[in-house]
């Protein structure tokens, strides 16, 4: 059985963030005709959101992540995005460091809640 690459988020959050959003993105990177990772980017304005980063486990570390990561924003800029805002849990030490490795520092930290309760 292949391996997926799968969405860290529930199908209908996903497509609400999406419809509420003036444009979305959905980018894939591809290796050899095979999907490896993807990204959802939500904009609104000259403000992008990033929803969504993954790449497939068996191919990460190996730099793919950082030249996708690397391409979107050149993409962004393109577009004429000005704020690029991304939400990361202050536990996971390796997306925080990735991030900071393209300049992103912690700007606020936003108090979690899960299923209605504050933690």
């Amino acid at each position: 059985m292949s391996e997926e690459v799968r969405f860290p988020f529930k199908r209908d959050q996903l497509e609400k963030w999406i419809n509420v959003a003036d444009k979305e993105e959905l980018l894939i990177l591809e290796r050899d005709g095979e999907p490896i990772g993807f990204s959802i980017t939500s904009i609104d304005d000259d403000t992008a959101t990033l929803l969504a980063l993954a790449i497939k486990k068996s191919e990460r570390n190996k730099g793919f992540g950082s030249f996708f990561f690397s391409e979107m924003l050149k993409m962004m800029k393109k577009k004429g995005i000005k704020k690029f805002i991304l939400f990361v849990h202050k536990t996971n030490k390796k997306a925080i460091a990735f991030y900071e490795k393209f300049g992103f520092k912690k700007a606020i930290e936003v108090i979690p809640m899960y299923k209605g309760k504050w933690k």
